[in-house]
């Protein structure tokens, strides 16, 4: 069944009560419009269903991709309100070409355990690598697999391929020759290179730096690990309250608050960031950071910020007490904000 031009709606089935199965071997192939499948009986895919970037497959109330299933494409797969459950292979992008692209569901999704998502990755910006971007519930279980197109990820390369209005479960397997870490946050996951092995927060939301329990690994980051903190709902704050600790390097990827209070202090080797919109507070506690940090917001209340890296401030700096020592540098970027009240 082949789609190749015209931007109205194609509606199949309409009227009459029945099944229809794109069966294994079959292809439904949209270039442009929409085709809307209406079967009062059912629908379920066991071939293949190609969804241009122009065009929409539309299916009120969800179907099953099953196992021999594969849908792929740039296009967009209009549930209705409904979920699309995989159980076979799903793809964005194009099979020929450019083959990174953006596959929308309009609905939930639900993999379940035989289930896979394969995408692509063939650079760090927009475009370069697949995106699964689902509007509603995503309910992950099955196999994440990720294949590299003449690319290899630098440390700190983050590709966000699966949006979401809000998330349950995780990714049981899959496979990925850069074994770049799997980071989930309140509306999307991150693959993440890092240069150790990566030592992710367990939480949706905020909590203490130095619980075990908050952390994929079940203890808290080492020298050795990369700590990596998803794009986390609101604006919740990490908080280091106590002990001397080291991390590889740490990577906050949405607007969360690292503050570190009074009697907590932490020692850090590796380049490390925290994402568009948070902050690094010290309160009280040092940080010594030995190699380079960017943050958008700096606030130093008390305490300390030492090291030999160089901070780099996007947004604004307020120093009101404490003190920065080392050989390191602290550079608020032109068109920042500085704050000194030092008296």
């Amino acid at each position: 069944l082949k789609k190749t031009a015209g931007a109205a709606d194609t509606v199949f089935g309409t009227g009459t009560p029945m099944f229809f199965f794109n069966d294994a071997g079959a292809t439904i192939q949209l270039a442009s419009g929409a085709l809307e499948v209406t079967v009062p009986g059912g629908f379920s895919n066991n071939g293949t269903i190609d969804v241009a970037s122009a065009a929409t497959f539309r299916r009120g109330g969800g179907f099953t991709n099953n196992a021999t299933g594969i849908i792929r494409g740039n296009g967009t797969i209009d549930l209705g309100g409904g979920a699309l459950i995989n159980d076979g292979t799903i793809a964005p992008g194009a099979v020929s070409g450019d083959t990174t692209g953006t596959l929308s569901i309009t609905g939930n999704y639900t993999q379940g355990a035989g289930g896979a998502l394969n995408v692509e990755l063939g650079g760090t910006a927009a475009g370069d690598f697949d995106v699964l971007a689902v509007s509603g519930t995503a309910t992950l279980a099955g196999a994440l697999n990720r294949s590299y197109l003449s690319y290899t990820p630098a440390n700190g390369a983050t590709h966000r391929v699966l949006t979401y209005a809000s998330r349950s479960g995780t990714f049981t397997s899959g496979t990925d020759a850069n074994s770049l870490a799997l980071v989930y946050g309140a509306t999307g996951l991150d693959l993440v290179k890092t240069a150790g092995a990566a030592n992710t927060w367990a939480l949706t939301v905020g909590g203490d730096w130095n619980t075990a329990a908050n952390w994929s690994l079940a203890h808290v980051p080492t020298s050795t690990e990369d700590a990596l903190i998803g794009d986390l709902s609101g604006a919740p704050t990490i908080t280091l309250a106590a002990n001397a600790g080291t991390a590889g390097s740490f990577s906050f990827l949405g607007n969360e608050t690292f503050q570190l209070n009074t009697s907590g202090s932490l020692t850090v080797s590796g380049a490390s960031s925290i994402g568009t919109g948070g902050t690094l507070h010290i309160n009280g506690g040092t940080l010594t950071m030995n190699n380079s940090l960017t943050v958008p917001n700096l606030t130093i209340s008390s305490g300390t910020l030492t090291g030999s890296g160089a901070v780099m401030v996007s947004g604004t700096m307020n120093w009101s007490g404490g003190t920065q020592s080392g050989v390191g540098t602290t550079t608020v970027v032109p068109g920042a904000g500085l704050t000194l009240n030092l008296v």
